[in-house]
């Protein structure tokens, strides 16, 4: 949902986490929290979407509130789950462990 929280992400600091192996992972993430925030659904829609679900006489057991619904929910629950695991890593930038 967009909401003024997603602005916090530009106030965390990870300076302390320079010289580590994490910090450009961590910086990577930043960003798409910021990306995250600039594309979420509007507050006041998904609040209409759950006011009809809370209203509705027969709710569904669950419900996928997402933009692009069958990317982010129907064909990650189709593929195998170390398939969505992979596109997820590599979406991501994760690399596997090295011994």
């Amino acid at each position: 949902i967009r909401t003024p929280i997603w602005a916090k992400a530009d106030e965390i600091d990870f300076e302390q986490y320079r010289r580590t192996d994490y910090f450009s992972d961590l910086e990577r993430m930043k960003g798409m929290m910021q990306s995250f925030g600039e594309q979420g659904l509007e507050a006041g829609a998904v609040g209409k979407l759950v006011l009809g679900i809370l209203m509705s006489a027969k709710p569904k057991t669950r419900y996928a509130i997402l933009k692009n619904k069958f990317m982010m929910w129907t064909l990650p629950n189709l593929l195998p789950k170390r398939m969505v695991d992979s596109f997820v890593a590599k979406r991501f930038g994760l690399k596997p462990r090295t011994a």
